[in-house]
């Protein structure tokens, strides 16, 4: 900037002021016909300059212009707001999935303990009993003792492997809960060549990796697996034992098993145990279990 008309334009002084900044104080430049505006805000303001001569006299004119000052968008509040409230969501986020991930883990540990109690614990408590009762019968007697401490052996052996599967990731599938039921089945018709097993499905996914939450792969199961050995111990007369799946969501399956031999004591191995751990395990899953005589000759266990 420089003033016309001047006899010593070199020595003129000029002032400048930002309306909308600074409470519009008017703020010098000396002799110097520059101006730097720096640290505004983002906004519209009007920049005033004023001059006057090295005597003292103003400048006849003023000079205005107009200035919009813009800012990255990440130097703008609202993008900061965003980032702060964005990062503290993630913060949340984060904690919530470590939250269900300990809950998970949690649930597990409960989930094997009650398992190795109630299944593998009353089994090594047979096996036990029978081995220190072997130690006291006679020769003769050994046999039949003998045989029914390798059922009870066997019968671990295959709980193991049933907790064991239980908690295998890799088995989080529908086809994977299929397979097993199928092995299940196969054997039950191997101990009783006269039943007849089959195992159905309803409105299954075409793919067999379809997912399963690990808790209703693991109870279906076990209930599905109780239910078939009810019919092999307490139904001897049964000659057709099905087995019906029918899919709705990864979170919600229905099972039916049925037979058409009636009960010959109480629908429950251990003297009651059986059906109160299928029912248990239903609860579990917030499904209702049932079991009860069906038509003249049957009966059902029915959970989902």
């Amino acid at each position: 900037m420089a003033l016309t008309e001047s006899l010593a334009p070199e020595q003129a002084r000029f002032f400048y002021r930002v309306r909308g900044w600074l409470r519009d104080r008017w703020l010098p430049l000396g002799t110097s016909g520059l101006v730097r505006l720096q640290g505004l805000p983002p906004g519209s303001y009007t920049v005033e300059i004023r001059g006057e001569t090295s005597r003292g006299e103003p400048a006849a004119n003023r000079l205005r212009l107009p200035l919009t000052v813009t800012a990255e968008w990440w130097r703008h509040p609202a993008a900061w707001a965003a980032g702060t409230a964005l990062a503290l969501a993630l913060l949340y986020g984060w904690q919530q999935v470590r939250l269900r991930q300990a809950r998970r883990e949690t649930a597990l540990r409960t989930r094997l303990s009650a398992d190795l109690h109630d299944e593998l614990g009353a089994l090594l408590t047979r096996v036990n009993l029978q081995a220190d009762l072997l130690r006291e019968l006679p020769p003769a007697a050994v046999g039949p003792r003998l045989s029914a401490l390798a059922d009870d052996s066997r019968a671990a052996a295959a709980t193991v492997r049933d907790i064991i599967w239980s908690v295998s990731t890799e088995a989080d599938t529908l086809g994977g809960l299929l397979t097993r039921m199928e092995d299940a089945l196969a054997h039950a018709a191997r101990a009783a060549p006269l039943l007849h097993t089959e195992l159905r499905t309803e409105n299954l996914p075409p793919d067999p990796t379809t997912p399963l939450l690990p808790a209703i792969r693991q109870h279906i199961y076990l209930i599905f697996k109780e239910a078939v050995t009810n019919v092999l111990r307490h139904a001897p007369a049964a000659t057709r034992l099905t087995a019906t799946l029918r899919y709705h969501s990864p979170d919600r399956l229905t099972l039916t098993v049925r037979n058409d031999g009636l009960a010959s004591a109480v629908p429950s191995s251990r003297g009651g145990q059986g059906l109160r751990n299928m029912r248990h395990r239903a609860a579990l899953l917030g499904w209702a279990l049932v079991a009860e005589r069906e038509a003249e000759d049957g009966w059902v266990v029915r959970v989902g």
